[in-house]
């Protein structure tokens, strides 16, 4: 609405009620100042980056053959230094793949749900590619430690072997189920997902992870270089090693929360459930793990340190990946065996959260003011964004809730 249209209701306002100049001076430079902030974020938006929305009839419902190729390739990148490392027993080699292994497994991730709806043979190559990525790195840490390291711990290497039954068959049957639950996603939610979930949230999600690698690397450089007091890498690079491994551990989490668990999951966060705290057992108890391995790799980012690293900081360490670990595993049994697409419609249908844009909270307070000025009242609906209401004769005005950068 622009101002010229807003000064002609006022002058006629001002015929049809007999308003003094001080109440009418205080509601135009609310108006002007509500207007001009309105036309200073549009203009804003407009010289933002956007996206153009997909035209109606092109809904693509798996990523190019590009980005499927290019998760492949740095998903397997880091098996060269366990495969190296497995014939050479050269631990240098090791460290740097378990640097690398959070990065290379967020791209597996990506190459696994850029092609849900890929067919059964798709779906096989897919599915077999994660498992042969799961057993490289365990056999090639498994042969080092039992056969070429010296130092190995054959402990270790047993320990590494026996995931190959337990831990690698459930793995893939998880990640089968939510692959094929995000197969059964309409096509609109479909295409939404690849763009937002997995390009836009999923890409960015490395960042960090590259960053925090970055040190492990230069510390085993420095020591290859003879920069540091011994040549030995543990010695030298494993205080930078473990405490990185479980940071960047933790924001893959995150990553598998944004690509996944999101996506498919019934949590609802109420307004009135996280005033009171009362977010249910389930979710009571997944924020819990999230928390306190959150909490513990704070302590690990401050106590990132060149050196043999302690027994504490190991410990800590390992808790923190079990516990975010446990936190994934509950959300996606109970999202593969005890939830259904229909409760979380009915979920979405229920919550009582709103979301308002900013440009609609002033567009609508432009609007009251000017229902005001004709005497009216008028109050915002249930979206829980205020109310407002003007009493001409009394000359008062009562606001609530407004948002956005301009006071009253």
């Amino acid at each position: 609405m622009s101002n010229k249209s807003l000064k002609e209701d006022i002058e006629l306002l001002r015929a049809e009620r007999s308003l003094d100049k001080q109440t009418m001076s205080d509601l135009q430079l609310q108006i002007f100042a509500l207007s001009q902030h309105q036309q200073y974020s549009r203009r804003r938006s407009q010289r933002a980056f956007s996206v153009t929305p997909l035209p109606e009839n092109v809904k693509p419902l798996e990523l190019g053959l590009a980005w499927r190729a290019m998760f492949f390739i740095v998903a397997y990148s880091c098996q060269a230094y366990f495969l190296i490392y497995a014939a050479t027993g050269e631990r240098s080699y090791r460290m740097r793949g378990q640097s690398f292994i959070p990065i290379s497994a967020g791209s597996m991730l990506m190459f696994l749900f850029a092609s849900p709806r890929g067919g059964r043979w798709v779906e096989m190559r897919c599915l077999g590619g994660f498992s042969v990525w799961l057993a490289t790195f365990q056999v090639a840490i498994a042969v080092g430690h039992l056969f070429t390291n010296p130092e190995g711990d054959r402990v270790i290497g047993f320990a590494f072997l026996s995931m190959l039954v337990w831990f690698d068959p459930v793995v893939v049957y998880l990640f089968g189920r939510m692959r094929k639950a995000v197969a059964e996603l309409e096509d609109d939610e479909l295409s939404s997902y690849l763009l937002d979930n997995l390009l836009f949230v999923g890409l960015p999600g490395f960042a960090p992870l590259l960053y925090l690698s970055m040190d492990t690397f230069n510390c085993l450089n420095a020591v290859d270089d003879g920069l540091t007091e011994t040549d030995d890498h543990y010695d030298e690079c494993s205080g930078i090693l473990v405490p990185q491994f479980s940071i960047s551990f933790f924001f893959l989490f995150l990553l598998v929360c944004n690509i996944i668990i999101a996506p498919l999951s019934d949590i609802t966060l109420k307004a009135h459930a996280i005033m009171e705290l009362k977010l249910g057992f389930r979710l009571t108890v997944v924020l819990a793990l999230v928390s306190v391995s959150a909490i513990g790799n704070i302590y690990l980012f401050a106590n990132m340190y060149e050196g043999r690293r302690s027994s504490f900081i190991f410990s800590t360490a390992m808790f923190c990946g079990l516990a975010c670990c446990l936190a994934a595993i509950l959300e996606m049994i109970h999202i593969v065996y005890f939830f259904t697409p229909e409760e979380k419609a009915e979920d979405d249908d229920e919550t009582d959260l709103f979301e308002v844009t900013e440009e609609s909270h002033h567009r609508r307070h432009l609007n009251n003011l000017q229902m005001g000025l004709r005497g009216g009242k008028s109050s915002i609906d249930n979206e829980g964004s205020g109310s407002l209401e003007y009493n001409i004769k009394n000359k008062n005005l009562m606001t609530s809730n407004i948002s956005g950068g301009v006071g009253l």
